[in-house]
């Protein structure tokens, strides 16, 4: 419920920011505009989706609960999910983090020359035909 109620207050504060605004104004109160403006944290929407997922799975016996701080920290923040859609249900994904992980120097290699190569690839190709190309208008 609380999760709710923090992404509620964060999507539609601004909606009613205005409007109290014009009330306490109404009523000869002068607020700070300044004090009353909420940022939506990115990917509120997201966390607060993923985490109601888990918990209806752990309510409903399907998948148990995760005891170890780090698996549940993947669990919220593993983004790349492509055949499942953007949530992931705990009892398809905690089976793989019960899993033993072992980490060794070529998959860190590796992970190391692929995060590179995206990086090469947005700052020196993205970014110089962003500036060669002329904005498409459509």
């Amino acid at each position: 419920m609380v999760n709710v109620l923090a992404l509620a207050f964060f999507k539609y504060a601004d909606f009613f920011v205005p409007s109290a605004l014009a009330a306490l104004t109404h009523l000869g109160i002068r607020a700070p505009v300044d004090g009353l403006q909420v940022l939506l944290p990115i990917g509120l929407s997201f966390f607060v989706v993923q985490v109601i997922s888990y918990l209806l799975d752990v309510n409903r016996g399907v998948a148990k609960p995760i005891t170890d701080p780090v698996d549940f920290a993947v669990y919220m923040a593993y983004f790349p999910r492509i055949t499942s859609g953007p949530i992931e249900r705990a009892r398809d994904f905690l089976p793989y983090l019960q899993n033993k992980r072992t980490i060794n120097r070529e998959q860190v290699s590796d992970s190391v020359v692929l995060i590179l190569q995206g990086l090469v690839r947005k700052v020196v190709i993205a970014d110089l035909l962003f500036i060669i190309l002329p904005p498409r208008r459509v």
